[in-house]
C-alpha cells in the first residue's frame, strides 16, 4: 500500500499491471501515473503528514513534508519525492524499510525513488476525518483497509489548517461507494441501499467538544487488499432516479446512462450535517424524474471518457 518505488523510465512499464498494488511514481516531482479508470476529475492536494498504523501500532510515516494526494474516481494515491527527513524508517509488508544508504537518493525527483502509495475504493473499510479546533486537533483523514496478511491497517494524512478534512472525506466515500456499484456485481440488496447512501455521503460536522472523535463513514463490506481486487473495473450500467435509487444493468443495456462516481453524487455537492445524522438528498429531477448523467467508460471498448463526444480509444460516439 506504501513503498519507495524506483521512477520507470518512459514506454518500461503497463500502467495498469504494474500499478495494481502500488502506484507507479510519475516523471515530476510528487506524481504518479494515472490509469484510465482514474477518470478526468483529479482532485490533486498538499498534505504535510502521513502515518501508516497496523492493529494500532505506528508502522511508518514522515512529518513536515510536502506529500501529494490524489482523489481519484478509482483510488485515493499520495507520492512525496523528498520523503526522508532523518531517522530510520520502518515497516512490516505495507512499508518498505529504508536504509541509511538510501538516503541520499531519496530526493532524486527524476529516474530516482519516490514514496508512492494508494488505497483503491474497494479496499476501503471506512473513512473518517477529524477537524483542527486548537493547537491539540489537525485537518485528518483516515482510511482503513485490511492487508493481504488480514491485519487491519490504519492511513492517517494531515493537511494543512485551511483544508476541510470532513469534506475530503465526504468525497471519498461518495467517489468509493459509486465505483463499488459500478464494479461489484455480487452485491446483496442491503448493501446496494448502504453503498446508495454513502454515494451520497454528507459532510460530517464534528463536535468540538470531541475533539479525539474520528467521524467515520462506515462501508457494509469491502475487499482484502489485492490483485483480484484490485482489477476491479466499473462494468455495469447505474441509474439514479429522483429519490436516489440506484438501478443496474449491463454494459450498455436498455436505457441506463453512464455516470462517473464524481457526477453520481447530485452534483458532487457536499453539504453539511451533525455527526453520524448524515441523511442522503434526493437528486434534482432532469427528465421524468430520472437524474442523467453522461457516460465515464465507453460502452464500445470498456475506455474511460473524457469531456468530449467520442471516444478517444475506439472513436465511438458516446454522447450527443
Amino acid at each position: 500500500m506504501i513503498t519507495v518505488r524506483g521512477v520507470p523510465e518512459p514506454g518500461t512499464y503497463d500502467a495498469f499491471e504494474d500499478g495494481l498494488l502500488l502506484p507507479i511514481p510519475g516523471d515530476g516531482a510528487n506524481s504518479i501515473v494515472l490509469e484510465a479508470r482514474d477518470g478526468s476529475d483529479i482532485r490533486r492536494l498538499a498534505a504535510k503528514s502521513f502515518a501508516l498504523f497496523e492493529d494500532g501500532r505506528k508502522v511508518c510515516g514522515a512529518d513536515d513534508i510536502r506529500l501529494d494526494v490524489f482523489i481519484t474516481d478509482a483510488r485515493l494515491a499520495l507520492a512525496c519525492s523528498k520523503y526522508e527527513k532523518g531517522g530510520t524508517w520502518f515497516g512490516g509488508v505495507t512499508a518498505l524499510a529504508l536504509t541509511a544508504g538510501e538516503r541520499a537518493v531519496a530526493a532524486v525527483r527524476r529516474r530516482g525513488k519516490m514514496l508512492v502509495g494508494h488505497v483503491r475504493y474497494p479496499w476501503i473499510a471506512k473513512v473518517g476525518s477529524t477537524s483542527k479546533f486548537g493547537w491539540t486537533t489537525e485537518e485528518r483523514v483516515i482510511l482503513r483497509f485490511k492487508t493481504p496478511q488480514g491485519v487491519m491497517a490504519d492511513l492517517y494524512l494531515t493537511f494543512p489548517k485551511h483544508a476541510d478534512a470532513a469534506s475530503l472525506a465526504a468525497e471519498v466515500a461518495q467517489r468509493a461507494a459509486a465505483y463499488r456499484l459500478l464494479s461489484d456485481p455480487d452485491l446483496k440488496a442491503e448493501e446496494i441501499a448502504r453503498l446508495e447512501e454513502l454515494a451520497r455521503a454528507l459532510r460530517i460536522v464534528a463536535d468540538p467538544s470531541e475533539k479525539s472523535v474520528i467521524n467515520f463513514h462506515v462501508f457494509p463490506n469491502f475487499f482484502t487488499m489485492g490483485e483480484h481486487s484490485a482489477r476491479l473495473t466499473p462494468r455495469a450500467a447505474f441509474l439514479l432516479s429522483a429519490d436516489g435509487k440506484a438501478s443496474r444493468g449491463r454494459q450498455g443495456g436498455g436505457d441506463a446512462a453512464w455516470a462517473p462516481t464524481h457526477e453520481l453524487v447530485a452534483a458532487a455537492s457536499v453539504s453539511e450535517s451533525p455527526a453520524h445524522t448524515a441523511t442522503p438528498q434526493p437528486a434534482t429531477s432532469s427528465k421524468g424524474g430520472e437524474q442523467r448523467r453522461t457516460p465515464a467508460f465507453c460502452t464500445g471498448c470498456g475506455a474511460a471518457l473524457g469531456r468530449g463526444c467520442f471516444c478517444t480509444t475506439c472513436g465511438k460516439q458516446v454522447r450527443a
